[in-house]
């Protein structure tokens, strides 16, 4: 089972240096690692760090085949500058996977509306909660108080 790892400096900020160490105590965790698929946040979330911590990783993870996909969501695929600004020339063009997600997904099932309303607490409810998660952080909102729908989600169910 993989160790959590949480490092919060809300006075200055995490450093490269101890970023790179808690990148270092992670990838401690996987031995004889082959292929690697790095899924970070678009460039909509820019100011993450994602793509900091993704070039320290596919850096670090030299002679293992490394893949990069952005978690489009429903964003679109992002443009030369911004794979520039968030990925610089450390991440190989040809190693990113865009998510053609109108195209390429498969359905496996279907959550009717009204339950997914039900216990997510709707659309206004999700607006609040991005909202709240853009305020205070998305790390500190996911990590208390988890919803039914976040728990059911980390169990697997339904």
């Amino acid at each position: 089972m993989m160790k959590e790892l949480f490092l919060t400096e809300e006075e200055k900020g995490v450093s490269r240096e101890q970023l790179e160490s808690m990148l270092d105590e992670l990838l401690a965790q996987y031995s004889g690692l082959k292929k690697v698929l790095i899924i970070p946040p678009d460039y909509t979330r820019c100011y993450s760090y994602a793509g900091i911590i993704t070039q320290i990783l596919y850096t670090k993870l030299a002679g293992v085949h490394v893949d990069v996909m952005s978690a489009l969501g429903t964003h679109m695929p992002m443009s030369e500058d911004e794979l520039n600004l968030f990925f610089g020339n450390v991440v190989p063009r040809e190693r990113i996977i865009v998510h053609h997600w109108q195209t390429d997904t498969v359905r496996l099932g279907f959550v009717p509306a009204e339950f997914c309303a039900e216990i997510s607490g709707g659309r206004e409810m999700i607006n609040k909660s991005h909202m709240l998660s853009a305020i205070c952080g998305l790390e500190k909102a996911r990590r208390e108080n988890p919803t039914r729908l976040r728990s059911d989600c980390n169990d697997g169910r339904r």
